[in-house]
């Protein structure tokens, strides 16, 4: 992960005043309670097909604030939300937290709301959950976008001239993060272990060098990570035959100066998914948070893709 948080004209014919009617809307908040003991922060705007978007590691639903509108004047119904242990929710903690356990949200989330099927987009571990959620349901899914899920178990395997590399990088995510930063939360070092997984998955330094406001947004997401690395399912496996049978409209997003898990990984999911619905993109100079460094560029393929369909 290189920076971890740098995560139409309108035509007033026919169609014009639904369009400036989502410019003028306002982004609405709400809490959605998604069992008895579970509840959700969920952010929307606009009508039309759902798209739901679901963030990454110590994010939470404010980092899709600055693209929903887009989509929502495109005629979408756009969604974000804060996963279980993300901002503000204050959901209590349960062992082996997991993206497993974040797609059986993400399933309750979307029957609370009533939405039968939608387009998915994740990134990063917000990725990794959605593509779960995908293997378990394809047929509640009409577009799936994947921007670079962290499918770490796969670096093991990952063979030719990057394998060394993946190997590394597996080793380093182990001895570098989720090693020490458990050890840290065990010591009640909150700030110490985000500087762990800071130093580790963006760069060294980080917590002292990247724009306050981002590592705000990480400081107050510290209950993810501290489920994520006290788990034992923290990055639970991916079946390959389950993905080969992927039968639902898949984009592989890519960022093409990315260091994070899926610069190794990207192009073996996109080998084992069906050739008739898959596409892939590179988003050319933008690093693992595209929607961050190449915001414009990312959405135009995320639209395009979705608009085909």
């Amino acid at each position: 992960m290189n920076r971890m948080f740098y995560l139409c004209a309108v035509c007033f014919l026919a169609t014009g005043t639904k369009f400036a009617s989502a410019q003028q809307q306002q982004i609405r908040e709400r809490d959605v309670k998604i069992s008895e003991t579970i509840t959700l922060r969920v952010s929307e705007i606009g009508q039309g097909q759902p798209i739901i978007f679901v963030h990454g590691s110590v994010g939470d639903h404010t980092v899709w604030h600055e693209h929903l509108p887009e989509f929502a004047l495109k005629g979408y119904r756009a969604i974000s939300y804060s996963r279980r242990y993300n901002w503000p929710n204050e959901n209590e903690p349960e062992p082996n937290h997991s993206a497993v356990v974040e797609s059986d949200d993400l399933d309750r989330l979307a029957e609370t709301l009533g939405i039968r099927a939608f387009h998915l987009v994740g990134h990063s571990y917000g990725a990794y959950t959605a593509l779960l959620f995908a293997l378990d349901h394809p047929d509640k899914i009409r577009t799936l976008i994947l921007a670079e899920p962290p499918i770490v178990p796969w670096l093991k395997e990952i063979k030719g001239e990057q394998s060394a590399a993946a190997l590394a990088h597996h080793k380093k995510l182990y001895e570098e993060f989720r090693i020490p930063a458990a050890r840290e939360f065990r010591n009640k070092n909150q700030e110490k272990a985000l500087r762990v997984f800071l130093d580790a998955v963006v760069f060294k330094g980080a917590i002292e060098k990247l724009p306050l406001a981002d590592v705000e947004i990480c400081r107050r997401n510290i209950a993810e990570l501290q489920a994520l690395v006290n788990s034992d399912n923290c990055y639970p496996p991916v079946p390959k035959d389950a993905v080969r049978k992927l039968s639902v409209p898949t984009l592989l997003v890519s960022g093409g100066a990315s260091t994070d898990v899926g610069k190794y990984t990207d192009s073996r999911l996109f080998d084992l998914l069906p050739q008739n619905t898959r596409e892939r993109v590179t988003i050319s100079g933008a690093n693992h948070v595209m929607w961050k460094t190449r915001p414009k560029e990312t959405n135009d393929a995320v639209l395009e893709f979705i608009g085909k369909q």
